[in-house]
């Protein structure tokens, strides 16, 4: 599911409400979120090609 050891909740370091790196559950600054990912993975898009619903 993760990519950079990333689950569909935690992203780098941004939880699945707010994180330290500005992520938020509808927006994902530089790491994950639950609807966009940034730099990793996210619960629908996945960036480096980890996804819950499509690889």
């Amino acid at each position: 599911i993760g990519g950079h050891g990333d689950d569909s909740l935690q992203g780098d370091g941004g939880q699945a409400y707010t994180g330290p790196s500005g992520d938020d559950i509808l927006s994902g600054g530089a790491g994950d979120d639950l609807l966009r990912g940034g730099a990793g993975v996210d619960t629908f898009y996945g960036g480096d090609g980890f996804d819950r619903i499509t690889f």
